[in-house]
């Protein structure tokens, strides 16, 4: 798996994301984070992917990422854990290694995104 961190204004120019802006010219300076992620199974096509949480848990920096598409259409989007890091700025994600570790990450991020709502 590869990540790539462009544009955060969502139009998919490519450009890389800067203090001021993707600086495409595309007017389109939102705040929602866009991560460009190349998974192994796939065919090397770079998915937009939503940036849902930056999190720790147990001492180590967690992301939460869906498919853009998914979250746009309001589909029920699969979410993805990976470990996070950054060296200056390029953005490092790796796979989480063991199912107790994958569990807990899994069980903090439903709590904190999930945990202020009631289920009836």
């Amino acid at each position: 798996m590869e990540e790539n961190k462009n544009c955060g204004c969502g139009c998919s120019c490519g450009e890389e994301e800067n203090t001021t802006g993707c600086g495409c010219g595309c007017g389109d300076e939102t705040e929602e984070s866009i991560i460009y992620v190349t998974f192994d199974d796939e065919d090397d096509t770079e998915v937009p992917c939503s940036v849902l949480d930056i999190f720790e848990c147990n001492g180590r920096e967690y992301i939460a990422i869906a498919p853009k598409a998914d979250v746009d259409n309001e589909d029920e989007a699969e979410v993805y854990f990976y470990r996070y890091s950054e060296d200056g700025e390029e953005v490092k994600l790796d796979d989480i290694e063991t199912d107790e570790e994958w569990n807990d990450v899994a069980e903090l991020f439903d709590q904190n995104f999930f945990g202020g709502f009631d289920e009836e």
